[in-house]
This record gives C-alpha cells, structure tokens and sequence, in this order.
C-alpha cells in the first residue's frame, strides 16, 4: 500500500510529510524523545503538491478531461479573485467541447458547476454568464444554463438551503423573517426566488413581486 496525499492548495505543502514528524515532541527532553522515537509509527505519504502546476501540466496528464478540469478547479479556483476566477473559466473552452460526446458529460459539468459557483469569489452573475457560454457552444438544446444547475442541485440537497446559501453569498445575513419565508415556500415559489437572486439588487427584491 503506498499512500498518496494530492494537494491542491495555492501555496507549497509546509506541512509535516510524515506521522513521525507531526507527533515530533520538540517539548520533551531529549533522552525521553529519542527513546519514543524508537516505536513511533513513521506512517509517511508521498505528497504532491499541485501549488506549482502550470495549467499545461495539469492537461498533459494522464487523465479524463473531466479529471483535468477538476484538478484545475481544486488548483487555481479557491482563494483565486474575480477576474483570474474568469479568465481560468474561458481557458476550458477546448475541455469543456471535449466533453461534448461524452455520456455522462452533463451530470459531471454539473458538478463542477456547482463547484465553481460556491467557491467564486464575487458576484455570481459574471461566472454564471461565462458557464452560459461554455454550455451553449457545445451542448446546444441539451444545455442548461447555470441557474437550472443551482436548482437541479437544490432538488437533491434541499432548494431552500441551497438558495439561503445564494441569498447570504449576495447580501450576507439573512434575517430570520425570510428563513421562515424559504421554509414555507413552494416548488414554484422556490424556483421564481432562484432565478431572481441573479438580478436582485435586495433581499427583498427577491420576494416584491409575490
């Protein structure tokens, strides 16, 4: 069995790379500390750190292009600003059109849409305009747009948690009084909401005209 630690952070691994070495036991005197050394687990993975990666790299792995994606989402989307967010959305034209074939390409860009959308920094609507585009030029009437994947998820995770989710992302804490609102909310209620927060300038936006 050999251990395998993929990191995908921005930065270099400066962690301890093995059991041994995060159970060090600097505090203790020395006599005690060699002795414990002796019959301490060395438990070591292998790291590897993707913190260097240049995005040609990452594609020239042997992968699925779905694979590649995600490893260049994990690598370069979190802690990423709005405009770097973007521009590593437009790289994947070419991956996302490698897809197209695939069978099962819609519920794996899926995902990875509803991965990129929680993690973005910013407002949404800019991502979600480049998804858009990323979807149309491939997948055609099979296409859905951002928005429906934000409620297809929604469906198997729960509509109201996830659209509270988008509310707090928009306008930061939301009051209890709209809560309770989402908690009595309908199918179709929760759906007209969903599409609203792309545009609402409020929370109460979201609800005036119901």
């Amino acid at each position: 069995v050999v251990p395998i630690l993929l990191h995908h952070g921005r930065r270099r691994w400066t962690a301890p790379r093995s059991l041994e070495q995060l159970l060090a036991g600097a505090e203790l005197p020395s006599p005690l500390r060699d002795a414990l050394y002796a019959v301490q687990p060395k438990f070591a993975p292998i790291v590897v750190s993707m913190a260097d990666w240049p995005p040609e790299h990452v594609r020239s792995l042997g992968l699925t292009v779905f694979g590649k994606l995600v490893c260049e989402a994990l690598q370069r989307l979190p802690g990423a600003s709005p405009e770097e967010v973007l521009r590593t959305l437009r790289s994947w034209r070419d991956l996302v059109a490698a897809m197209a074939s695939a069978s099962s390409a819609l519920e794996s860009l899926q995902a990875l849409w509803s991965y990129v959308l929680r993690t973005a920094a910013g407002r949404p609507e800019p991502v979600i305009q480049v998804v858009d585009e990323l979807m149309e030029a491939e997948f055609m009437s099979k296409r859905k747009t951002a928005a429906e994947y934000l409620l297809e998820e929604g469906a198997a995770k729960g509509r109201v948690e996830l659209l509270l989710a988008l509310l707090t992302e928009r306008f930061g804490r939301v009051r209890e009084a709209v809560r309770e609102r989402l908690q009595r909310g309908t199918e179709a209620e929760l759906t007209r909401w969903a599409v609203r927060v792309l545009r609402a300038e409020t929370v109460d936006d979201v609800f005036a005209a119901d």
